[in-house]
């Protein structure tokens, strides 16, 4: 998903990119909660029949699947900010904007890759003297093309006429 957002006053824009997330925390952790109360009701009862080695296996199960529920929360939070003003990009990345670049608005090239094969994701970079960014990994192949078209048209020499950062 991209926001855009434009300062009038500063004449800078700032594009905030961020996953498509489709469950908040809380209906994440009721999901949770539901799959492994179901679970541990059937663990118990296979153990009150007899079957006790199904206990540990439901408490792996429930296990695994906290796991796989935080790293998909923890990926859901990244975050990519590009702030375009005054002949600068600044490119901000990570779940609290930890790692950060700063590009010469001319010298800029946005380069859209397309995918090697046609089930591989199309690739995004901001390029300048040398650095690269890959920007928008978790957007999909249309939401990154659009976000291509707008960056070109307003970074480096070929930018529109006005648009120009």
């Amino acid at each position: 998903m991209v926001a855009v957002e434009h300062d009038p006053a500063t004449d800078s824009r700032t594009l905030v990119l961020r996953p498509n997330v489709a469950l908040t925390r809380g209906q994440t952790l009721l999901a949770f909660g539901v799959i492994a109360a179901t679970s541990l009701t059937v663990a118990v009862a296979f153990a009150a029949a007899g079957f006790w080695p199904v206990l540990p296996f439901a408490g792996l199960e429930i296990g695994l699947l906290g796991w796989a529920l935080r790293a998909t929360a923890d990926r859901a939070r990244l975050e990519e900010v590009i702030v375009l003003r005054a002949g600068r990009i600044e490119v901000q990345q990570g779940r609290h904007r930890q790692t950060n670049w700063v590009f010469d608005g001319y010298w800029t090239e946005v380069a859209l890759e397309p995918p090697a094969h046609r089930w591989y994701a199309s690739r995004l970079w901001l390029r300048s003297r040398g650095t690269e960014v890959e920007l928008g990994r978790f957007l999909q192949d249309d939401e990154r093309a659009e976000l291509a078209r707008m960056l070109k048209r307003l970074v480096g020499p070929m930018a529109a006429p006005g648009e120009r950062v």
